[in-house]
């Protein structure tokens, strides 16, 4: 009789993230190829990405329906002092060209700002000037529009920006239509715009980088996005003093919508995967990130060590997924089968939201990023799969049996040669072992859940490898 050699051992199945090779025999066993809807905690897999419904602070109640046959669009916040006690409003572009605004922490419905006539991109910056405040709302077709606390003006002469930022006391932004200029507003006086050297006035570039995508202020300087480079202004008082350099130019085309300032940093994504940029150098982060289908509509936002992006993972043509990036972490987890339109920050002194416009098949809701495992309530799929085992490959592997903690409902997958083996898992808590006992050469695992609050801890499965 002859006899078989055989190898016991274990390899656990872990949940650090997902792999970040392309090719998955280049990994361990330790992260996923391919996870939706799941979210990695502390080494555990977990429900904790999510949608949930936007309502107003402190008790407030529900944001008021908007009229028959308007939708959201854009959102904006405004941030007020009000008897010297901080206020903020969400200000709202809708889809036939209102601005309208509502209270975030006192009751109240959407009252019309301005009828502006447009339904493009608009691009915001709020500003305090000697005590008051204001909210410039610039779009690429129309004149500026200047909310205060309790009226609107139109400002004919800015030019029409496609980007704006305060920076040293004055405005500065990107025009429609012109590639290769930044204009900036008279010191201390956003509304006055006419060019001289004691006034307002425009930067040229002497080069090809594309059209002026961003601008953001940051380390005392004015960071200027352009499709393919990045460069840094130095700007006081004085034109004549004014400081422009080139500082990076090897990224790929950057896309406008993702580039987001974080802190002391700036993420963005290009062609070349995403990038942080701290004001000097620029790094690739998220090595990880799935192939991105589309991203001519990305929308971003960063709060609290995350940053969010909106993009197509597997539609060409529309944001289909939310991908959260956990900066301190350096993982993201994917919120799938999704279509955001806006993805907007709103940091306030009590509160902070990452407020999100979402499209359903009833029209736009107004939604905040959440942990909840759910989209507006209603529970999303959540589907994780590993690497194949390396381990031994020429040998018969036997998987005998896993075992883990699973709180909440959830289905562990074997799949041996390309046949998936199903067994259901219920939520009990302490540690719970599946006896599988399948053979075979190609393995691979997988797990599906429907339950919004779940947590899985690593899997260890028990394994012969036995020459044949």
């Amino acid at each position: 009789m002859k006899r078989v050699k055989r190898i016991s051992s274990s390899v656990t199945i872990g949940f650090n993230g997902l792999v970040s090779s392309k090719d998955p025999y280049v990994t361990d066993m330790s992260k996923a190829t391919r996870a939706r809807g799941f979210a990695f905690s502390k080494g555990a897999l977990t429900g904790k990405i999510g949608i949930d419904k936007a309502v107003k602070y402190n008790g407030a109640g529900e944001f008021e329906a908007l009229k028959a046959n308007q939708t959201l669009k854009d959102i904006f916040l405004f941030r007020l002092r009000s008897d010297g006690e901080d206020d903020f409003q969400l200000v709202a572009q809708t889809s036939d060209g209102e601005i309208l605004k509502t209270p975030l922490f006192r009751e109240g419905g959407f009252e019309s700002v301005a009828q502006i006539g447009t339904t493009g991109d608009i691009t915001e910056a709020n500003i305090n000037l000697d005590g008051n405040d204001y909210l410039l709302l610039c779009s690429k077709d129309k004149d500026l529009l200047v909310l205060t606390k309790s009226a609107a003006m139109v400002n004919s002469e800015a030019p029409h920006f496609s980007t704006v930022a305060v920076y040293n006391e004055r405005v500065f932004g990107g025009v429609e239509g012109v590639e290769n200029q930044v204009w900036f507003s008279d010191d201390f006086d956003p509304f006055n715009w006419k060019v001289s050297l004691a006034e307002a006035g425009y930067l040229n570039f002497n080069d090809e980088g594309g059209r002026v995508t961003k601008v953001i202020s940051m380390h005392g300087h004015l960071y200027i996005f352009r499709e393919y480079g990045i460069y840094r202004l130095t700007a006081y008082s004085v034109q004549s003093e004014f400081i422009l350099k080139k500082v990076i130019s090897d990224t790929g085309i950057i896309y406008a919508g993702s580039i987001e300032a974080c802190g002391d940093c700036v993420i963005f994504f290009a062609e070349k995967g995403l990038f942080l940029f701290d004001g000097y150098n620029v790094k690739r982060v998220a090595n990880e990130l799935p192939e991105i289908k589309c991203a001519t509509s990305v929308t971003a936002a960063y709060l609290n060590g995350n940053y969010y992006m909106a993009v197509g993972l597997e539609d060409e043509k529309k944001n289909d997924c939310v991908i959260r990036y956990d900066v301190r972490l350096d993982s993201i987890s994917i919120l799938f089968g999704v279509e955001v339109t806006k993805l907007k920050a709103f940091r306030m002194n009590a509160v902070d939201d990452v407020v999100c416009l979402v499209k359903t098949p009833n029209g736009m809701r107004l939604g905040r990023m959440s942990e909840s495992g759910a989209i507006f309530d209603e529970a999303t799929e959540k589907t994780y799969e590993s690497p194949p085992m390396t381990a031994y490959p020429s040998k018969l592997r036997c998987i005998r049996s896993a075992t883990f903690k699973c709180d909440g409902e959830a289905t562990f997958f074997v799949v041996i040669d390309g046949v998936s083996f199903s067994y259901p898992v219920k939520g009990k808590g302490g540690l719970q072992t599946i006896f599988i006992d399948r053979s075979g050469y190609n393995v691979r695992f997988e797990i599906s859940s429907g339950a919004s609050k779940i947590r899985i801890t690593p899997i260890r499965v028990s394994v012969d490898y036995i020459d044949v």
